[in-house]
């Protein structure tokens, strides 16, 4: 059993993702032709370990994603904010089922600044914080995309005297059959709520690294009502999440094969740890 090793080769004719797990009583040897490759046959692995032990029966998995980017969205406004560990857990729970994309749903729970009137007293995750978590999810093989809700469901902030001027009405409404008051959307024919959101947006997307680009609504898309969802926010999170470092420069992808290793060595504390 102590003999018992991993042998991880490189295949350029496997597509991205793609990889081949090959165990018997020697050890396993996995095929992939990129680190996404490798990271999750090394989650197989993983997988395998924790339920039979080491070593696990022969057997060989081919396996690939019908679906490139497989995602979750996880709303941190509606209800309480988590803290970083549980951030941090909830990360690795997903790269453990192979979920390779990850949204914070957010209405007023970011630390945006000039618009701290906005986030007091809700435990707004700051700018630090996201980055930090950015540089978590990208050693687990999780993309972090920066979501703000941009047209609807921005009561918290219109109710503001700072914002009431770009909401569509604060009168009385319909939505649908049912009765509504008081401000819920920016106001799409007023400039104004497009300049408001080009700047928290790009805020948000400052902090989740070059690769992630922020979308940019157009002011077409404001006038038809094409963007929104969630509800207004009534969160507080928990007391204990300090700041945190900022993330440096991108991985470079240049040579495939040190990709490879190095995920090879990021994995592993995702694919093969158990729960204590």
């Amino acid at each position: 059993v102590g003999a018992w090793a991993v042998e991880i080769r490189h295949d350029g004719a496997f597509e991205p993702q793609q990889y081949r797990l090959r165990l018997d009583g020697f050890g396993a040897v996995l095929h992939a032709g990129d680190a996404d490759g490798v990271r999750w046959g090394l989650v197989t692995l993983g997988q395998l370990l924790r339920q039979y032990g080491r070593p696990p029966p022969a057997m060989e998995i081919s396996d690939g994603p019908a679906v490139a980017v497989r995602g979750a969205m996880l709303d941190v406004s509606r209800d309480r904010v988590p803290t970083m560990p549980e951030l941090f857990r909830m990360v690795d729970e997903l790269a453990r089922l192979k979920i390779n994309h990850l949204q914070l749903y957010t209405e007023h729970t970011f630390a945006y600044a000039g618009h701290e009137a906005a986030w007091k007293g809700w435990s707004p995750l700051t700018p630090a914080e996201i980055r930090r978590l950015d540089k978590h999810c990208r050693t687990r093989g999780v993309e972090l995309a920066a979501n703000q809700n941009c047209f609807g469901h921005l009561a918290s902030w219109l109710r503001l005297p700072e914002y009431a001027h770009l909401a569509e009405t604060h009168g009385d409404w319909m939505f649908d059959v049912w009765p509504r008051s008081g401000p819920f959307s920016l106001c799409p024919t007023d400039p104004a709520s497009l300049e408001f959101v080009d700047g928290l947006l790009e805020q948000h997307r400052r902090c989740t690294g070059d690769r992630q680009r922020a979308e940019r609504i157009t002011w077409q898309d404001l006038q038809r009502g094409a963007v929104g969802g969630g509800n207004v926010g009534h969160g507080e999170r928990a007391p204990g999440a300090g700041p945190c470092d900022r993330r440096g420069p991108g991985r470079s992808t240049e040579d495939e094969k040190r990709s490879i290793k190095n995920a090879a060595i990021r994995t592993e504390g995702v694919g093969l740890e158990t729960k204590g």
